[in-house]
């Protein structure tokens, strides 16, 4: 559950009687109701939820302000998650714009760590900061042995201290490690072969990986990895090309998500992808119709999630892909946001939709205004249903997504 503090009066009661009340979320709220009055008894119950709470969601300022009442708050708010030893995941998001006492707050980040010994998965956002070397160094000997998912999408480590820290995760259980927006890219990639073998998920993405620099990802790629995502980098086809050369056979997910990726590089993926590979993202590159055809090789090795979203490919394209699904183990196609598809065609697609062993086709998007009202049936009785998906924590999360799901299979 995902609490705002600017309701905090309506959900005050939620949180002192209610156990499943994990997540707190510490917004531009906590001005009003951390001050006049009741900013004691407020302060109080806020401090006696932390204390039950296993999984702490926590907004430290915003982008543009930082004021000081916010910053006395803060450092008693985050006494109280010190203090919870039952804490499991940690996220905490911290703007330090024009914020003076910036290293008090991360000592206090520093402090928790270091104390909350049942802290499993750690996420955290430093806008505005650069860590000192003492300070990274006192991060990184913070971490406990049971630190199994690691992220960070901000660049608050110098390049060169990038080994040194990704050497404090040998005595962790690290099984996912996410770096994004940390600027790693070049030689700096090559650190990563420092990573444990425990390591099965990895997330260099939006980092401005080019072409040339995936080859720094040979070390790190022939140990466990098993999931790999690269989205939001720059590695083109000839990128595709250096990486299917590094790629293990037991992959089994590739996220390649906005990579100027053409339809050569997916014929290099084609005929290099084991048959392993489970889940495939080539959302947002600049694949059309005449990629199809490498497509189905693709999903011929066992693919059963496919993201082809914000591509090129037509109602033709489309209906050649789904007419060839039988013979597949694909469970579920995502083509949000077509961007040569029509209403009308995408309607006249699902009526002419053969009976296919498909759990979901992801169409949203796509200006689906009669279908979106009331589903669709086509002629051959499946039942089209509009699913909203409002999970705040799925990959899709930046929207509401509309799904249009088969609820029959063929036996």
């Amino acid at each position: 559950m995902l609490l705002n503090c600017a309701s905090f009066d309506a959900v005050r009661q939620l949180l002192l009687t209610n156990s499943s009340a994990q997540k707190l979320w510490n917004h531009r709220g906590i001005r009003e109701i951390l001050k006049g009055p009741d900013a004691a008894k407020n302060m109080g119950d806020i401090k006696i939820a932390i204390e039950n709470m296993q999984h702490v969601y926590f907004k430290i300022g915003n982008q543009s302000s930082f004021n000081n009442i916010e910053f006395e708050h803060t450092i008693e708010i985050l006494d109280f998650i010190e203090k919870n030893r039952n804490i499991k995941s940690l996220c905490l998001i911290v703007y330090f714009i024009d914020q003076p006492n910036s290293d008090s707050i991360v000592n206090k980040i520093i402090k928790i760590l270091k104390n909350c010994h049942n802290l499993k998965e750690i996420k955290l956002t430093f806008d505005g900061k650069i860590f000192s070397t003492e300070q990274m160094t006192k991060l990184g000997n913070a971490f406990n042995k049971n630190i199994c998912k690691f992220y960070t999408n901000s660049n608050f480590i110098e390049n060169e201290c990038i080994k040194k820290f990704i050497l404090y995760f040998k005595e962790t259980s690290i099984s996912e490690l996410l770096l994004e927006r940390v600027n790693i890219n070049g030689r700096w990639l090559e650190n990563l072969k420092e990573l444990p073998l425990s390591v099965k998920r990895l997330s260099p993405s939006n980092n401005d990986i080019n072409p040339q620099d995936i080859s720094y990802l040979k070390d790190v790629l022939s140990k466990n990895i098993v999931e790999l995502k690269l989205s939001y980098n720059n590695i083109g086809d000839r990128g595709v090309k250096i990486l299917c050369d590094l790629l293990k056979h037991d992959m089994i997910s590739l996220n390649l998500l906005n990579n100027s990726i053409s339809n050569k590089g997916v014929e290099y993926l084609a005929s290099s992808l084991k048959s392993n590979i489970q889940s495939l993202t080539l959302s947002q590159n600049n694949i059309n119709n005449d990629g199809v055809k490498f497509i189905l090789k693709i999903l011929e090795k066992g693919l059963k999630r496919l993201n082809l979203s914000f591509s090129y490919i037509s109602m033709y394209g489309i209906s050649q892909l789904l007419k060839s699904l039988n013979n597949t183990d694909i469970e579920h196609i995502d083509l949000r946001y077509s961007k040569k598809m029509k209403e009308e065609q995408i309607k006249f697609l699902i009526e002419k939709m053969p009976e296919i062993d498909l759990e979901c086709i992801d169409m949203s998007t796509n200006k689906l205004i009669t279908v979106r009202k009331k589903g669709y049936i086509n002629k051959n009785g499946k039942l089209i249903n509009v699913l909203l998906n409002s999970d705040p924590f799925s990959e899709t999360s930046d929207e509401n997504i509309y799904y249009l799901r088969s609820q029959t299979k063929n036996s």
